[in-house]
């Protein structure tokens, strides 16, 4: 794991901190990929934010170059007032605690919910699913129109 910080030079608002702290989760822990609300560290006004690397870049966030696209970014910030006190320090001090949080947590793994079957909206019967975890894996993540295998009306499902 490797943790930045972001300088907020975006915000109109005078009245904020600093900046951001992110930690960058690599495709190794099972903690990548899981929404920061799932996350069970403190940081700062509580964690805001989780991505992809390629995604905050897309977004114009300044990502150092030594963060590679497919690791998973879990950050806080300190845009709001209770935050006006937040000093480049500060910032980098609550980055380097989340980053040691997010180490020890690593030791203990995350459990993903794996969906293997769906009730069918018509007649809720089962339906195996369990071909589209795989696709899901590799992004394919869009609504997939599924039959039912009991009474053959079409649904709509998405992992």
């Amino acid at each position: 794991m490797k943790s930045f910080t972001v300088q907020n030079t975006w915000s109109v608002h005078g009245d904020h901190g600093w900046g951001n702290g992110y930690v960058a989760i690599p495709p190794t822990s099972s903690w990548h990929g899981v929404d920061y609300s799932q996350v069970p560290v403190r940081a700062h006004g509580s964690l805001t934010w989780s991505s992809l690397a390629s995604t905050i870049r897309e977004r114009g966030v300044e990502v150092p170059s030594w963060v590679d696209d497919n690791e998973w970014v879990v950050g806080f910030d300190t845009v709001r007032s209770s935050s006006s006190d937040m000093d480049e320090y500060d910032v980098r001090n609550e980055t380097y605690r989340l980053l040691g949080a997010l180490e020890q947590l690593d030791n203990i793994p995350y459990q993903k919910d794996v969906i293997t079957q769906v009730r069918c909206p018509h007649c809720s019967s089962l339906n195996n699913v369990s071909h589209l975890v795989e696709e899901y894996n590799y992004g394919l993540k869009e609504p997939r129109l599924l039959c039912c295998d009991d009474c053959g009306k079409p649904f709509y499902f998405s992992i």
